[in-house]
């Protein structure tokens, strides 16, 4: 059975983009395929960035109990689907979870082996500027996002690590989380748990 590794972090921290890297990087790693009801952003596919489901498909599912953790996000359903988890985790050493604090939470309620890590941005304002930058928002949703990801940052200190993802220093944010991740496989019990 694989290590399953959730990766949080407020909307703009480069999220997708850490872990693009850590499964280039590590020889039997992969990006878990998550569901969403959420129009595709530029680049996305369908089936292989994420699982585009209609909302009464995902509300059935939800019903069905076919989630181990779902919740509603800026109008969205966002979801990671048991069945293709298990077998993701059958066939990997490594899968990466993208999901947020309550999908975390939900986890940690089920009992779900996990390793933690919550990606910090280096500011409120260098967080604006990347979802400012990002495009397809308006002022006032981007203002939304920025409060939410105040809430989420404090309430992120249960998190196993916490890393911090400075502009300009991907390289150095990855090589953090592979530490951390050589050590999760190699103990049961972390010994420093914050990596700022």
């Amino acid at each position: 059975m694989g290590l399953l590794v959730v990766i949080s972090g407020p909307s703009g921290s480069g999220k997708d983009t850490v872990i693009a890297h850590l499964v280039k990087q590590l020889p039997d790693a992969i990006r878990f395929v998550t569901s969403n009801t959420r129009p595709a952003r530029p680049r996305e596919i369908s089936g292989i960035t994420y699982h585009t489901l209609a909302r009464e498909e995902f509300e059935k599912k939800i019903a069905a109990g076919d989630f181990v953790e779902s919740n509603e996000h800026f109008g969205e359903y966002y979801g990671t689907e048991k069945k293709l988890l298990e077998q993701d985790l059958a066939k990997h050493e490594i899968v990466f979870l993208n999901i947020d604090i309550p999908g975390r939470d939900t986890l940690v309620s089920k009992q779900i082996p996990h390793t933690a890590i919550y990606i910090l941005p280096e500011s409120l304002e260098a967080l604006t500027k990347r979802i400012t930058k990002r495009g397809g928002l308006t002022p006032e949703q981007v203002n939304d996002r920025v409060t939410s990801a105040k809430n989420e940052i404090e309430a992120s200190v249960g998190y196993d690590y916490r890393v911090t993802n400075h502009e300009g220093r991907l390289d150095e944010t990855v090589a953090k989380i592979r530490e951390i991740l050589a050590y999760s496989t190699h103990s049961a019990s972390p010994l420093d748990k914050k990596a700022e």
